[in-house]
């Protein structure tokens, strides 16, 4: 019993057995006897990538149970087919528990935690199959079975450059996923009997070779709850590696469940928090590019200031120096031009990033990859603010913006400051460390007009030294944006808005401020401009790529550290509208290594990942 990869392969309902039939032996036919045995029926109920099903098919070699210590003779010269004839020398009872890989007890399973993958196929001992006997005829009975799956399926499309040896897959709620169970021969369900682990191991034979055309991974798992989800490695023979997680927040998984995710492959040498996501690679390419008619594609990205990573740097002498800007000032810029948007937003610009010694300024290092924009940056400027509690830098945290003026014409734009106070607003510092900027367009296809916000709030823990409650100051500036964004801009109710930037909004139960915005602080009702997320409304809509949905912690988690991403509650950074349609959310990946970095490890270029939608007015 095997897998071919005719198409992709699903998990199958499990079927109802009938219990109460008469005990009938299959009588020889020539002292063969024989059981036709059939395949599960293919089902849709995939997790991850719709209509991603796969079928199961007998090949020479199978061989299976009927009863105990009955087993059939080997299949041999047979074309892959769903259902087959398998012969038998003893005689069959109706009734009987067929197990496909062969078994002598059909009650006991053995989930092997080692397994092996030859040719893009599965361990067949991974993924036991069962089901009863009937008997048709009387001449010459004939035993039928149609077979049943035990196991839920996960599906990984991979590419990439390497060859995998090996990969590892870890229930991280400590779930077991291989070793010894009991089998109910009346509903299907596993039951844990004996030793049993968490871990599980694919070794391949040949190793798996990955290319830019995607090969399919099948991994059968126990069906059950999985309360912290997966922990998927990747292993090249040399000891490169890359470590996914996903279901993070936990998964049920039935027999009738294939989860299915889209990976591409990047090698990393250096350790990777399990708490974090892994590394992931550049994913630039490989979107759904179907801009609607009419559409303008709107991101947001936050740069990091590269006076803050200087400031975390340190004392430091590791190789975390190859953050610093004059190592990822480049990485940043290929990635906006790669993004193609019609316009970007931007946080943490600081000066320092236009002066000499730097290895790129923001817009000079665009202008090395496109000639498409006209640039709005550095507002308000460098700005001597007491922007974080105790702690005095030489800048604040910087908004701007750049746009396409073949595609939009700028009308006016302007600035204000986000007092903590929330009470007023003004064109200078008023102890407000936080700004929002704005501007008003036309869209020179349809001459309608939108305004786009550009801002960056308070952080949750900001305002401790100052007595505030957490999350105190983060609502109070965006009280302040919401106040003021109307009367700044001139933007009505009936006016199309877009708002971007780092709301420093971890969707904690502390997050309040990001709340208030959306409407969804009951203590505190936005009844001024109240705005939609754009991916919270997206996934609501079931309109999400299959990638978005298939990294569903990197997604959302937009907010990394070092070379692997945060967990799926720090999505700091957002899209948000009033009065458009939107669609296409995206969320990029990109990774950048140095030459003279022996580690090889791969860096993002900020500590903050950028996202775009595509606007229709």
């Amino acid at each position: 019993m095997k897998k071919i990869l005719y198409f992709a392969l699903p998990l199958l309902a499990v079927a109802a057995c009938n219990k109460e039939q008469t005990k009938v032996d299959l009588q020889p036919s020539e002292g063969v006897y024989s059981i036709v045995a059939s395949m599960p029926e293919v089902t849709k109920t995939t997790i991850g990538l719709e209509g991603s099903d796969y079928k199961l098919y007998w090949q020479d070699g199978d061989v299976i149970s009927a009863g105990e210590n009955n087993l059939s003779a080997a299949l041999s010269g047979v074309e892959p087919s769903s259902s087959v004839t398998f012969t038998f020398s003893k005689a069959v009872s109706s009734g009987a528990i067929v197990r496909a890989p062969g078994v002598a007890n059909p009650a006991a399973v053995a989930i092997p935690a080692a397994q092996v993958s030859a040719g893009g196929q599965y361990d067949p001992a991974a993924n036991p199959l069962w089901g009863t006997v009937t008997v048709s005829g009387t001449e010459v009975p004939q035993g039928k079975v149609v077979l049943n799956n035990t196991m839920a399926m996960l599906k990984f499309s991979i590419t990439g450059s390497s060859s995998i040896s090996e990969v590892e897959i870890e229930a991280l709620g400590g779930e077991s996923i291989n070793g010894n169970f009991s089998l109910n021969t009346s509903t299907g369900a596993l039951t844990a009997s004996g030793s049993n682990s968490a871990v599980t191991t694919v070794g391949f034979t040949p190793a798996l070779s990955l290319s830019d055309e995607a090969v399919d991974l099948y991994i059968p798992v126990r069906p059950q709850n999985y309360t912290k989800g997966f922990k998927l490695i990747l292993k090249e023979s040399d000891g490169k590696y890359m470590q996914v997680s996903f279901f993070k927040s936990g998964r049920s998984l039935t027999s009738s469940n294939l989860a299915y995710f889209g990976i591409a492959y990047e090698a990393s040498r250096e350790p990777v928090d399990i708490d974090a996501l892994g590394v992931l690679g550049a994913e630039e390419a490989g979107y759904d590019d179907d801009r609607p008619a009419n559409g303008i594609r709107i991101g947001t990205y936050n740069v990091w200031s590269d006076k803050d990573r200087e400031g975390k740097m340190g004392e430091r002498t590791d190789n975390y120096r190859y953050r610093l800007w004059s190592y990822a000032g480049d990485a940043v810029c290929a990635l906006v031009a790669a993004m193609d948007c019609d316009i970007v937003g931007f946080n943490e610009i600081s000066s320092n990033m236009y002066k000499s010694g730097k290895s790129a300024s923001l817009e000079d290092g665009i202008k090395a990859y496109t000639s498409a924009y006209t640039y709005s940056l550095n507002w308000p400027n460098d700005v001597d603010s007491s922007w974080w509690s105790g702690t005095t830098y030489d800048y604040t945290y910087t908004n701007g913006f750049i746009y396409k003026a073949s595609v939009v014409t700028l009308n006016s734009s302007g600035k204000f400051w986000l007092n903590s106070s929330g009470s007023t607003s003004s064109d200078s510092s008023s102890g407000g460390k936080r700004t929002c900027v704005w501007a008003k367009f036309t869209q020179k296809s349809t001459s309608k007009v939108f305004y786009v916000a550009v801002t960056h709030l308070s952080i949750e823990t900001q305002g401790a030294d100052d007595g505030a409650a957490p999350g105190e100051w983060n609502l109070a500036t965006a009280k302040n944006l919401i106040a003021y964004l109307k009367t700044r801009t001139g933007a009505g109710n009936g006016d199309s808005i877009i708002l971007l930037g780092d709301m420093n909004a971890s969707n904690s139960t502390t997050n309040k401020g990001f709340k208030y915005i959306v409407n969804t602080y009951d203590d505190a009702p936005n009844t001024t401009l109240p705005f939609t997320d754009a991916r919270d409304y997206l996934a609501g809509q079931d309109k999400l790529s299959y990638s978005e949905k298939g990294y569903p912690g990197t997604s959302v988690g937009v907010w990394n550290w070092g070379s692997y991403l945060k967990s799926e509650v720090h999505r700091l950074d957002h899209i948000m509208f009033r009065n458009v349609s939107i669609s296409n959310y995206k969320c990029y990946r990109k990774t950048f290594s140095v030459a003279a970095d022996e580690s090889g490890m791969l860096w993002f270029p900020s500590d903050h990942l950028p996202i775009s939608v595509d606007v229709v007015l």
